[in-house]
């Protein structure tokens, strides 16, 4: 069993990415241009969030057919709630219903062909173990007929 006093509880920008994305409208969370948003924790790193002692910064991709302005002022609501200190949004990306969909597109096919690839491991698996079984089975040999016939 596993003691919950040992499991780390999830940082402040953790908290925050998690709040902020609960938001309607908010796709997800932009590392920046270079990637210069971002918290580093050990063993991690939270792309889109950035939270100091006295201030924060979330950098968020949006859905456009909704109002920009507010889903920014409601991650900022979210993001302050959590973190304690004023936080400043950033919309730097859009994402449309086309690229929605497209993308949804995308990783349909993706997830069919890894369950096409798993259903062909597996087969490929089972047909081993049967010609393995086959093979131990003792007392059975299989040999090609005699290509010339007995002289009689």
């Amino acid at each position: 069993m596993i003691d919950a006093a040992a499991i780390p509880a999830p940082s402040t920008a953790q908290r925050v990415a998690d709040a902020v994305q609960q938001v309607a409208g908010v796709e997800g969370l932009h590392g920046g241009l270079f990637g210069e948003v971002a918290t580093y924790l050990p063993g991690e790193r939270i792309s889109g969030v950035r939270i100091g002692e006295t201030e924060g910064e979330v950098h968020l991709v949006v859905d456009l057919s909704r109002n920009v302005r507010t889903i920014a002022e409601d991650a900022r609501a979210a993001a302050e709630k959590v973190a304690g200190v004023p936080v400043t949004v950033t919309v730097q990306d859009i994402i449309t219903e086309a690229e929605k969909a497209e993308a949804a597109e995308k990783a349909a096919r993706a997830e069919a062909e890894a369950a096409e690839k798993a259903a062909k491991a597996e087969a490929d698996k089972a047909a081993k173990a049967a010609a393995a079984a086959k093979a131990a089975e003792p007392g059975i040999v299989e040999s090609a007929p005699d290509p010339k016939p007995a002289a009689g």
